[in-house]
């Protein structure tokens, strides 16, 4: 048998998070317009109502798990059944217009010490490869959010592989307008701009059901705080 490795959305995570985190990093004011505020005169929802609406189903329909599994038949193995599983779990927290975004990282591990031959269990939080991503959904272009066609952990779903490459998970991604550097990211280090965010890189990958419903309600709350299609 082969190892196989497999991506599946989380239906939430086993580490906490500290909501309401707030940047140290100066941010623009909030967009104050009356659409922003309640429903605009056509009873299109309101920003509240929309970003309600994410924060209710976001978690149980996004994030990912990649695990890689040993098979103990294979003739070159002595170590029986081993898995090596890391996720990927988000979080995004709205102040008006304003987005903290925070991407998880955690594992869990069940591997045979060679030493004293005892199976070990390890699981918790990979803190260091965390990161936050604040913007302002007024710098945002409502045109560059899109998901991307499923695809596996490798490739396209159709594609041949050693491995599981069956469960499909979305890609999300979204740009600023004309391609201004006004999303800050910050990992362990000092933090920097960058005009893009993108999936598994840095942004949400997300069930497949879900992907189209989630672009619209971003980009709707894009809207509602003024964000405006690039020149070009």
């Amino acid at each position: 048998m082969q190892s196989k490795l497999w991506l599946v959305a989380l239906l939430g995570g086993t580490f906490g998070v500290v909501p309401g985190h707030r940047s140290d990093l100066e941010d623009k004011p909030a967009a104050k317009s009356t659409s922003a505020r309640q429903k605009t005169e056509t009873g299109t929802p309101s920003l509240a109502d929309t970003q309600k609406w994410i924060k209710n189903t976001f978690k149980e329909n996004t994030g990912n798990a990649s695990c890689e599994e040993f098979d103990s038949s294979k003739p070159e193995s002595e170590t029986g059944e081993e898995f090596n599983c890391s996720y990927q779990r988000y979080l995004f927290d709205f102040d008006a217009c304003r987005v903290t975004f925070f991407t998880l990282h955690s594992h869990r591990n069940h591997t045979l010490n060679r030493d004293t031959r005892e199976w070990v269990f390890n699981d918790g939080e990979d803190e260091k490869e965390n990161s936050v991503v604040h913007f302002n959904l007024a710098d945002i272009d409502p045109k560059s959010i899109l998901a991307s066609e499923p695809r596996g952990a490798f490739g396209a779903l159709k594609k041949k592989t050693s491995h599981d490459n069956s469960l499909p998970f979305v890609d999300i991604c979204l740009e600023t307008t004309d391609s201004a550097n006004t999303i800050t990211i910050r990992y362990s280090g000092a933090p920097f701009k960058i005009h893009k965010l993108c999936g598994l890189d840095n942004f949400v990958t997300a069930k497949p059901e879900y992907a189209p419903r989630f672009v619209k309600a971003l980009s709707h709350a894009v809207e509602l705080c003024g964000g405006k299609s690039s020149t070009f």
